[in-house]
């Protein structure tokens, strides 16, 4: 009997789930799945094209923000242009002096296109830009949250074509912490459920690639760091990172035939161990449902069926794949 797990069953086949780490509680539905009418995934259109990109040409930009540029000149940035959040706001997209470079090696619009250097170099670019906010001074009594996310596909509101990372900072208004002890708990219950995908021994690693028991999206599954803020991350959490994503992201596209995806940080508030570092994949079948308009995520796979499909990939010799990565070297191959 699980504590932290929690389901209720319903009539028509819904169950409820909520969990330890679970902001808003997931209605299952296997019967949705089933249904007619369910949109098509198509690759990500670039319609605008490469000389039309606002990214490859930051003269079209609004505003023509000056720019920022972090990770060795590699990653740009810029402050957004309709904040939605109170602190420091910016886009960051991999970036080359050379535009011929810009146009015709690092312009990428499509999910299936997207290669491990830009997660890497991505994460790498926030990472600075955090680190940098983390050394000012606070002048308010707020707790500022670090935010960062991807948006792949028009499903997961994707605005502009050309690849990128938007990251902030919000105010944390949450008093609930975690402690390790049933942090502890929830892991070892998501092990007897069987959706610790990797590592096999739930206490091993410092990271772990969990079927979440509270789904957000069809086949979501989330990656657990043993940090707690994601500007403390080491070299190795990036390559990590940058290699799970990246064959996620293939198993996504060339497997369950997935084209949009939602990718969100969560973890602790400035200097405070209140929650884990987790990187959720959720990808973006449907528009939203009535429910979810109530706070209710509708999800139609569940998260036994999520570890079945992960499971297929050898996650042990993938951790050695990433520890080997050579993010310069990459780099190199993709420019020359």
């Amino acid at each position: 009997m699980n504590s932290l797990l929690n389901k209720s069953e319903l009539t028509n086949g819904v169950e409820i789930h909520t969990d330890l780490l679970s902001t808003v509680p997931t209605a299952l539905s296997i019967k949705r799945a089933q249904r007619l009418g369910k949109p098509h995934q198509e690759p990500n259109k670039d319609e605008l094209g490469v000389d039309g990109c606002r990214l490859c040409n930051p003269e079209k930009l609004a505003g023509k923000p000056k720019l920022d540029f972090v990770a060795g000149g590699k990653v740009a940035s810029f402050p957004n242009a309709a904040p939605f959040l109170p602190y420091d706001q910016k886009v960051l997209f991999v970036w080359h002096d050379d535009v011929a470079i810009r146009k015709g090696k690092i312009h990428i619009t499509k999910l299936g296109e997207l290669r491990k250097i830009d997660f890497y170099l991505l994460l790498k670019g926030v990472i600075e830009c955090a680190r940098r906010f983390a050394k000012n001074p606070i002048t308010s009594y707020d707790i500022p949250r670090m935010v960062l996310g991807f948006n792949f596909g028009k499903l997961a509101g994707q605005t502009i074509p050309h690849i990128h990372a938007q990251y902030g900072w919000d105010s944390h208004v949450s008093r609930e912490t975690i402690c390790d002890r049933r942090l502890g708990l929830y892991y070892r219950e998501l092990a007897q459920e069987q959706l610790i995908i990797y590592p096999q021994d739930e206490n091993n690693g410092e990271v772990k690639l969990i079927a979440p028991w509270s789904p957000r999206g069809q086949y979501h599954v989330d990656l657990h760091f043993a940090r707690y803020e994601i500007h403390k991350f080491s070299e190795r959490d990036i390559k990590i990172f940058a290699h799970f994503a990246w064959r996620i992201v293939k198993h996504y596209v060339e497997t369950l035939g997935i084209q949009n995806i939602n990718i969100v940080f969560m973890g602790s508030p400035l200097q405070r161990e209140v929650v884990p570092v987790v990187a959720q994949f959720v990808p973006r079948i449907n528009m939203p449902a009535l429910y979810e308009v109530l706070g209710v995520n509708v999800v139609d796979t569940p998260p036994s069926a999520v570890a079945a499909s992960f499971r297929s990939i050898c996650w042990q010799e993938e951790v050695k794949i990433a520890e080997a990565y050579d993010p310069e070297e990459d780099w190199k191959n993709l420019i020359s």
